[in-house]
């Protein structure tokens, strides 16, 4: 029968490697107190094994690709966890000063669509109460008394003018609907 032995420290079965009894978590241990102490002497290992056998790495490399391709690495969970709170944090703090640093900009973002495309004309709530009101405010081409929102008879993307006689009230189902279109429900 073979002689067992078991590791002092870890009181776990050493096994018989090259004539002699190793622990696997000693080894384990050993190699990664080595990794810690050599990063530069491994990072040259590592670079001299890449230039002297290319093909294998590329093989390896494609077939790893291959069938971890769907999982995201472990390296990347952590971060993603770990630095999702705080990132959110930093992006909310960076665009507070962002918006108080640059005015001009926040004022130019904060334009209406109509303004950017067309520049030209607007309406007042006002204006927009009595045209719904005009229509019994229902969506001019379903019918529906649901919120309505102003639609461009002629659509800005195709030169129209953002001013009340070029609005139609729908619901936005019906807007969406229209997207681009020149549909004149009125």
């Amino acid at each position: 029968m073979q002689n067992v032995k078991v590791c002092a420290k870890h009181q776990t079965t050493k096994h018989i490697r090259s004539g002699r009894y190793v622990c696997p978590s000693c080894t384990a241990e050993a190699q990664a107190r080595y990794r810690k102490a050599h990063p530069d002497k491994i990072r040259a290992d590592k670079k001299l094994y890449k230039e002297r056998h290319p093909a294998k790495v590329s093989t390896y490399q494609k077939s790893y690709h291959r069938r971890y391709r769907h999982f995201p690495s472990v390296k990347v969970k952590r971060c993603q966890s770990k630095q999702t709170a705080q990132y959110r944090e930093y992006m909310r703090s960076y665009a507070a000063k962002w918006y108080r640093l640059n005015p001009g900009k926040v004022h130019r973002r904060r334009l209406s669509r109509a303004q950017r495309l067309s520049g030209a004309g607007s309406f007042t709530r006002q204006e927009w109460q009595t045209l719904c009101a005009r229509y019994g405010n229902q969506c001019l081409c379903c019918g529906n008394k649901t919120k309505l929102t102003p639609d461009h008879v002629v659509p800005l993307a195709h030169g129209g003018s953002n001013t009340i006689d070029n609005i139609q009230p729908l619901c936005l189902t019906c807007n969406l609907r229209k997207s681009t279109k020149h549909w004149d429900y009125r």
